[in-house]
């Protein structure tokens, strides 16, 4: 009995493991197939399909976008699923997921996404003296949540940590662990760096 149940146990972990890989697999050649403008991308923001080039010319609340020779994209996990996402920087960030038969498009602020790492967490700032560290925790279908993991704001002297206020001294700790960690490839949005990832 408890060999067929260790063999269950090992076929179901290898099948999870296949959908995984499935997964992670299909959402590469979705969002290729985006990057080359040979699908369609969902803006969140503009609720509607279009071609990247399409959501390129229309660029942000912030103004247009900066041309595409002189961005850069990133190949990250964000939400540690398995699967990757593409995060574009044209001036303000983009990130691109995909789930089922779409690749969803959300814009970001230019200053709400910095210092990205390759766990997905990333700085934003919403101002001269305040802003957090962040990972988006889940993304599902139009939306997606954040995690804090933490925020400052130095003008009102208030740091936290996953919600919990902290001393100065707390924060800056927890933040040198996350400034040491690895920051993600920036790659420039060329074919060839397109097709290699």
């Amino acid at each position: 009995m408890k060999r067929t149940f260790l063999r269950f146990t090992a076929v179901f972990a290898f099948v999870l493991l296949l959908a995984g890989c499935a997964a992670a697999s299909d959402a590469v050649a979705a969002l290729k197939a985006v990057l080359k403008n040979e699908h369609a991308l969902f803006s969140v923001d503009h609720d509607r399909s279009m071609t990247l080039d399409e959501f390129w010319s229309l660029g942000c609340d912030e103004g247009p976008y900066m041309p595409k020779e002189r961005s850069r994209f990133y190949v990250v996990d964000m939400d540690g699923d398995g699967a990757p996402e593409i995060v574009l920087d044209p001036g303000a960030c983009v990130v691109l997921h995909h789930e089922g038969d779409t690749v969803y498009a959300w814009q970001f602020g230019s200053r709400h996404m910095q210092m990205l790492r390759k766990d997905g967490s990333y700085y934003g700032s919403s101002g001269a003296s305040s802003g957090a560290y962040v990972r988006i925790k889940k993304f599902d279908g139009k939306t997606y949540e954040e995690e804090y993991l933490g925020e400052e704001n130095e003008y009102e002297d208030e740091y936290k940590i996953k919600g919990n206020k902290v001393s100065k001294e707390d924060f800056d700790r927890m933040i040198a662990e996350l400034i040491d960690r690895n920051f993600a490839d920036e790659l420039d949005f060329t074919e060839e760096n397109i097709e290699k990832w």
